[in-house]
């Protein structure tokens, strides 16, 4: 199965064998940029059109000729909220909350949005009253995924955002570790962190914050000691990071400031295993390949 990964500035592509280990890995960052997607103009077609190319350049280095792939997205073209809802309400009560919530965000464009919601699992209001992480990506943005599909030479079957996927791989590959476990799952971007808390049930909580300038360190520490202290009754002793370049130095900053956890750099090519088709200056870069990984692996 392979898999396709659109981030801020390149694209990720990545196929996993009948053998579960990593076949093919690569990156692209010449001429993409993620955000000409978001425009409703020509040069939307543009970027449409070259990324097309891109793509199908790379899909003819793939020696195994796959016929079908996921793809996803980059976080930083989420837009992500946690609020309660209450589930004894109907379906149609609940959408209309969730609406509600997006409309004091976005007031004249909220109708825009393609929307879906996960219960948590933290401790909730009451047993009808849960924690609820509202997920919204725009619809103009999810038309242009659509048309690029149709002017690739592959079939794209499903679309997830690269923290969700990040989470289910590090869920898959601690199954058997799990017991009641729970840990942290770090999503690294120059211009956003995100943080999910896992067990073997689902995720626990989730929060982010958004970089509005080159210094993001102390908020990164402060954000991560205060998920370390509000939850130290679930202790947490495993913190897994993945992302961009920044997920490096993020590594070197929590592992000096974590009171208790172990920080771990994860990387796919090691945890899983890759076969001889694997160009070796990519695998020290395996953190970045993390979502693609959530994707295929069942």
């Amino acid at each position: 199965m392979l898999s396709i990964g659109l981030s801020d500035s390149s694209i990720r592509f990545l196929e996993i064998d009948k053998e579960k280990k990593i076949s093919f890995a690569c990156q692209v960052t010449d001429n993409f940029k993620f955000e000409s997607f978001n425009h409703q103009n020509k040069l939307t077609d543009t970027a449409i059109n070259e990324t097309a190319e891109i793509i199908n350049n790379v899909l003819k280095e793939i020696k195994t000729s796959p016929n079908i792939s996921k793809m996803v997205i980059d976080t930083n073209y989420c837009f992500t909220n946690i609020i309660p809802l209450d589930f004894s309400e109907s379906t149609d009560k609940i959408n209309s909350d969730i609406i509600w919530e997006l409309s004091n965000y976005f007031s004249e464009n909220y109708k825009s949005y393609k929307i879906s919601y996960h219960k948590l699992l933290a401790e909730s209001y009451s047993e009808n009253i849960k924690e609820t992480l509202i997920i919204a990506v725009r619809n103009n943005l999810i038309e242009a995924i659509k048309k690029l599909s149709k002017l690739i030479n592959i079939k794209i079957s499903s679309i997830d955002v690269e923290q969700f996927t990040a989470e289910r791989y590090f869920r898959i590959i601690r199954k058997n570790l799990f017991k009641g476990e729970s840990f942290l799952v770090i999503g690294c971007r120059k211009n956003r962190f995100d943080f999910s808390i896992i067990n073997e049930s689902g995720c626990y909580n989730y929060n982010y914050f958004i970089v509005k300038d080159s210094n993001f360190q102390d908020n990164l520490v402060k954000t991560f000691l205060k998920i370390e202290d509000d939850y130290r009754h679930l202790q947490i002793d495993n913190v897994y990071l993945y992302g961009d370049e920044s997920t490096a130095v993020s590594y070197k900053i929590l592992n000096e400031s974590s009171k208790k956890a172990r920080i771990i750099l994860s990387n796919p090519f090691y945890e899983i295993g890759i076969t001889n088709n694997i160009n070796p200056e990519i695998v020290s870069e395996g953190y970045k390949f993390i979502p693609l990984c959530g994707l295929v692996l069942e």
